[in-house]
């Protein structure tokens, strides 16, 4: 029977060790929320690092992202109905109108003039033509010229408006006036502006003259004015669009209002999709769904938050970890059960007296598993079972006399 007890074997009773488990329950716990704690700060940690650091770096790559949302919108389209489906896409048409209509407000100069007191900068040319060459034909080519990209942009860069001159036309116009004249207009939308206009389209006429090659003549400079008046084609205008825009703002809310759950999201994807490199969260009239896109650069930063997934990972791995430990202290660390004694042996046996097989088992048993686990958790019974066990083996020993 000793010689026994020396073999290092172990045989283990899953539903015993289960309810050993069980209770052990609040170290389990407390493993567990420590090491959740420990794993969603550290992510937290390295995400904010990243994003210091580089933050260009944490947007997706544009080409990755959309292969990903592809196949996130193939798996949700396929559980909707086309009818379903083509509401979808109905709601992401007057989408763009929105945002078309957005970026029209922010970027036109002329649609935010003031309709009831408008005023531009008119300048007044004799045309010259050669012989066979026609008024109309000159000026027609000047409204070309001054519509033309180049043009556009070196105006726009001479008036400090940014980089894109995409509505810039929309204030420039050249018209005849009378059989010899030709007035070339820009809106006055700024009244500090009025010498920097008339320049620039001085010089852009007598540039004109050596660029529209396939014409000859000659241009002389008569007048400039500003002229103040009424533009009620501007007040139309502004009065249409903000209607236009309600309009396409009531068909999204009122088509979006019926969505499914699986609606939404596919809406929601297609406009992440869309807009995957804004560089600020767009309008979403859907506010039920929480896919946003994901803000960029520094602003990343003040919106990072310590992840709960990361927390939840991090407390099932705590509890994997504590099942690990605990399973290698009952194979490296436990003891034979008298059950198991009998059953190897096929001797009887009234008790077993717990003793480590060597020095170094004694002392991680005595340092870890008995002074911080057992002894907290089973308390007084297991000294009970202990004691009971060593009085049972000395009157296995004396046969049941006094010894």
């Amino acid at each position: 029977m000793d010689n026994y007890l020396d073999q290092d074997v172990r045989i283990i009773n899953p539903f015993n060790f289960a309810k050993s488990l069980l209770v052990q329950w609040r170290a389990i716990v407390a493993l567990g929320l420590i090491v959740g704690i420990l794993v969603m700060m550290g992510k937290y940690a390295s995400d904010f690092k990243a994003v210091k650091a580089d933050p260009v770096s944490t947007t997706v790559d544009t080409q990755t992202e959309r292969e990903v949302l592809s196949e996130d919108i193939s798996e949700v389209s396929a559980s909707l109905s086309l009818a379903e489906r083509g509401k979808v896409y109905q709601a992401l048409a007057y989408y763009r109108e929105i945002k078309s209509y957005e970026n029209y407000t922010a970027n036109s100069i002329y649609m935010n003039m003031d309709a009831l007191d408008f005023k531009k900068v008119k300048v007044r040319y004799k045309i010259e033509p050669a012989e066979g060459v026609d008024v109309a034909d000159v000026v027609s080519a000047y409204e070309y010229y001054f519509k033309s990209k180049d043009v556009l942009e070196n105006i726009t860069n001479e008036l400090g408006l940014g980089d894109e001159p995409e509505f810039l036309n929309e204030i420039i116009s050249v018209e005849q006036s009378g059989t010899e004249y030709m007035i070339v207009s820009m809106a006055l939308y700024n009244s500090d502006k009025r010498d920097a206009i008339t320049d620039i389209i001085t010089n852009t006429v007598k540039t004109g003259e050596k660029e529209i090659s396939d014409l000859s003549f000659q241009t002389t400079y008569i007048s400039d004015l500003i002229e103040k008046n009424v533009d009620s084609s501007l007040m139309y205008n502004q009065v249409q669009y903000m209607k236009s825009y309600a309009n396409a703002l009531y068909s999204v809310e009122s088509i979006s209002g019926s969505f499914s759950n699986m609606q939404k999201q596919l809406y929601n994807l297609e406009l992440k999709r869309e807009f995957a490199n804004a560089n600020e969260k767009d309008f979403l009239p859907i506010t039920t769904v929480q896919e946003v896109l994901e803000p960029e650069g520094e602003d990343a930063v003040t919106t990072l938050r310590p992840s709960p997934s990361y927390f939840i990972l991090g407390f099932l791995i705590g509890i994997v970890l504590y099942v690990v430990f605990y399973l290698l202290k009952v194979l490296f660390f436990g003891r034979l059960s008298e059950m198991e004694i009998e059953r190897e042996t096929t001797l009887p046996v009234l008790g077993v007296l717990e003793v480590p097989a060597n020095k170094t088992n004694k002392v991680l048993r005595t340092l870890f598993f008995d002074s911080f686990v057992y002894k907290r958790v089973f308390g007084d019974q297991a000294q009970k079972r202990n004691l009971e066990n060593a009085v049972a083996l000395m009157m296995n020993r004396c046969g049941g006399r006094d010894c």
